[in-house]
């Protein structure tokens, strides 16, 4: 009875692996190991700049809501994974000239992000993320996300849009600085990154609005 038992649970530790405890990190670090140490001497062109990164990944059972379809707050992790997966990519040589000359990594947090839900997932249905960067400001870097079904039509699942800022110790280091620092500047991907972020001012706003509201009233 017990061997029996033990197996059932390894059976459903390993269904949801990606749930638990620590394997998030461990995801991210698979990533950094991927563009860092197999992966450097891989250097994006121009034309990769706004190329679309496709993410796979399912949802386990732990990541399942009272109505057995994926948990909102989950979208996020996956999320999290997939953008990381974009920008470690597209930015290498930024990381790999911080490092390099001063001394140190640098990072890039996420400032924000909103996410519409189209469709429900369910438990062990296989999906996509597809990711890429939108545009820019002087300060944030843009990226569109969508969750896609792995179907002819790649139905729309949800979509989501997030602002990043890169970091270095305490200076915010434009994204026009990056792209110059990876070789990716040239005059089309800068007049595209600047159209394209008209895009994303509805996020601007929104966040603006959550600023003049007083919550007390």
């Amino acid at each position: 009875m017990r061997a029996t038992l033990k197996i059932l649970a390894a059976l459903f530790l390993l269904a949801n692996v990606k749930a638990l405890p620590g394997v998030w990190h461990l995801r991210f670090f698979y990533l950094f190991i991927k563009h860092f140490m197999i992966r450097y001497r891989i250097r994006p062109g121009p034309k990769d700049v706004f190329r679309a990164n496709d993410y796979r990944t399912h949802t386990p059972l732990l990541e399942m809501d009272m109505n057995f379809h994926k948990s909102n707050s989950t979208y996020f992790s996956d999320l999290d994974m997939a953008r990381a997966d974009l920008v470690m990519d597209v930015f290498k040589q930024f990381f790999f000239h911080y490092r390099r000359y001063k001394g140190s990594w640098p990072f890039v947090p996420l400032g924000s992000v909103m996410t519409i839900f189209k469709k429900e997932l369910k438990a062990y249905k296989p999906y996509t993320i597809r990711s890429r960067i939108l545009g820019w400001d002087e300060k944030w870097l843009f990226v569109l996300s969508r969750f896609e079904f792995l179907d002819a039509k790649r139905t729309l699942v949800a979509v989501s849009l997030s602002k990043y800022v890169f970091k270095h110790n305490r200076r915010t280091v434009p994204p026009e600085e990056a792209l110059k620092i990876c070789g990716l500047d040239t005059q089309e991907v800068l007049n595209q990154g600047r159209t394209d972020f008209s895009k994303a001012k509805n996020m601007l706003q929104l966040e603006a609005l959550g600023d003049e509201w007083d919550s007390d009233q």
